[in-house]
């Protein structure tokens, strides 16, 4: 049985937001070695990381409020792991088997190396790469997938819990696991963790997913949603006056010193937490109506296989085109450099845009054939967005 579910359209922009935010932190890379201004550029862009976060907040935010609308259907973790298999493996496992097998063979081919020797494909498969010991950071062309990994890992436990809390047990087990991340990261960087494993571990990484989840909750309840929306703008000013403070203090908001990778972190995502408030509730009219803007909501649509995607031709081409860019001009090198992150964010574009519509978009009309909406309506149904 299909069921339809309506669609909140500023989310696509909120999505878009992130994807490019990520984008630029990885492209802008051919910045580095321009003039003062493009190096300038580069250091504002290398804050794109912040994009993942938004990422998980959506995701933590989405997730919740469909299994929340689902609790109590007998096919409540039949549908939800069949809808996360059908939105989410076919990308991701085909992007592998492009990276392992096709690039793998062309490159031992052409240059006679296997780039992927002691990469171990294992920890990719099976969605563990952030807990490599290295946390997967040299893996040619999948170094990022780290990220998916950690939703993933989020799916896996986050179902059962929704299930067996209390709507009130369950906003204290996310208030709880914010406040641990934050602890866990201070407790690791006494133990003197790396930057990289503060990053990429899960239990690290729960804040901005559970500040999510909690946020679907509170918007299901009148009396929590009208309390935050009192408090909300001085909560998103606090936090966005917290990151401010740490970028003017640190000269950046970078993943690399241990303010940020604390309290920054938190206040990160809380400030997020607000912003995807903003994008659902209607506060905020001129933040609203920009991700409600046709060009970002195609961006967020388009996300899933561009973040897959788009560090294998930048990583492919950034060291030649390096090279290439400095042996011209000093007047033609910055044109050069913005034509790089120009067509790498075509292209990267491209390929989302055949990717969702040949294969993403066509699989998605398999998700809701279980009957899992039968008989119960959604708590808060303008609050369902597109898959996340």
């Amino acid at each position: 049985m299909q069921t339809s579910r309506p669609h909140f359209a500023a989310l696509d922009g909120v999505r878009g937001i992130a994807i490019i935010l990520v984008m630029l932190t990885h492209y802008g890379e051919i910045l580095r070695h321009g003039g003062a201004f493009e190096q300038g550029l580069a250091r504002v862009f290398n804050a794109g990381w912040i994009g993942v976060d938004l990422f998980f907040v959506l995701s933590g935010f989405l997730i919740t409020g469909i299994l929340l609308d689902t609790k109590g259907s007998p096919f409540y973790f039949r549908q939800f792991y069949w809808r996360r298999t059908v939105r989410i493996f076919p990308v991701y496992f085909l992007f592998l088997a492009f990276v392992f097998v096709g690039l793998r063979v062309l490159f031992i081919h052409l240059i006679g190396h296997d780039l992927w020797k002691g990469t171990n494909s294992w920890w990719y498969l099976g969605y563990l790469s952030n807990w490599k010991p290295d946390h997967g950071r040299e893996d040619l062309y999948v170094s990022h997938l780290w990220s998916l990994a950690v939703e993933e890992q989020f799916y896996f436990v986050w179902p059962a819990v929704v299930l067996f809390c209390t709507r009130r047990r369950l906003a204290t087990a996310c208030a709880t696991l914010a406040g641990l991340a934050l602890a866990l990261r201070c407790v690791m960087i006494a133990d003197g963790a790396t930057s990289t494993a503060l990053y990429r571990l899960t239990p690290c990484r729960m804040d901005p997913l559970v500040l999510g989840a909690l946020l679907a909750l509170i918007l299901r309840d009148e009396t929590w949603r009208a309390r935050l929306q009192r408090w909300m703008t001085p909560l998103a000013a606090s936090a966005a006056l917290l990151i401010a403070a740490i970028a003017w203090t640190r000269g950046s908001f970078d993943f690399d010193n241990r303010v940020t990778e604390t309290i920054g972190a938190s206040g990160l995502a809380i400030l997020f937490a607000c912003v995807v408030f903003y994008a659902v509730v209607g506060q905020g009219g001129a933040l609203r109506s920009l991700f409600r803007s046709s060009w970002l909501r195609a961006a967020g649509r388009y996300s899933y296989a561009v973040y897959v995607i788009h560090v294998t031709p930048h990583f492919m081409l950034l060291k030649r085109a390096e090279v290439l860019i400095d042996r011209q001009s000093r007047l033609l090198q910055p044109l050069l450099r913005f034509s790089y992150i120009g067509g790498l964010v075509a292209l990267s574009f491209g390929v989302g845009w055949i990717s969702w519509h040949i294969l993403e978009k066509p699989l998605l009309k398999f998700k809701d054939r279980l009957p899992v909406f039968a008989g119960r309506k959604p708590a808060f149904p303008e609050l369902r967005g597109r898959p996340a």
